[in-house]
């Protein structure tokens, strides 16, 4: 029998199935203004997050800074220790490399390669002057060595190498106070400016 009412009822699928989008439709259209809102909260609450994670990191940057300086200051006295010794032995050194890689340019045939092994020297062996004359296309190095055998043997193996035009050295100077070997070399480097 329910076959039969059904037979008799027409069913409006299509009258349906636009009910349903419209239904779906507007109920798109309610959310879509809250999915916005919340959108921009979100990517509003993440920059305002990195702007004052960036100004933390910034002031912590100025706290270290600060410290550093006081540090320095600390140090910087008359009674200093080894530490700050070889602190400022180490930029000095630093000072003096960043010149002579600074310099590099103005000599063609002068590269980090040759500088390198140019100051590829005896472990205890200390630099204590760098000068690159780039008219003449001489490197004049002041060094300082613990062992004599040191001052000899750095000499030999530059005049070795064959990578220069001539390699001069002064000889040693000791001096009792500090138990140390002062030389001074003089390279002539092939071809430049």
């Amino acid at each position: 029998m329910a076959k039969k009412n059904l037979r008799k009822k027409d069913i409006d699928f299509l009258s349906a199935y636009n009910r349903k989008t419209v239904e779906i439709k507007e109920s798109q259209s309610k959310l879509m203004p809250i999915i916005i809102v919340l959108l921009t909260l979100s990517i509003g609450g993440l920059f305002g997050y990195l702007k004052f994670d960036e100004y933390r990191l910034n002031k912590e940057l100025d706290d270290i800074n600060d410290k550093l300086t006081g540090l320095e200051a600390k140090y910087d006295v008359p009674n200093y220790n080894l530490e700050s010794t070889l602190l400022s032995s180490l930029r000095a050194t630093t000072k003096l490399l960043n010149g002579a890689y600074d310099n590099l340019n103005t000599y063609s045939e002068f590269d980090t390669e040759l500088l390198d092994t140019i100051l590829v020297k005896p472990p205890y062996t200390k630099v204590i002057s760098f000068k690159f004359d780039r008219t003449s296309g001489t490197v004049s190095i002041g060094l300082q060595a613990n062992k004599v055998e040191e001052t000899e043997a750095y000499v030999r193996d530059l005049r070795e190498s064959g990578k220069y035009l001539d390699v001069y050295y002064t000889g040693y100077d000791s001096s009792a106070l500090s138990q140390a070997y002062v030389y001074n070399v003089t390279i002539i480097l092939k071809g430049g400016n």
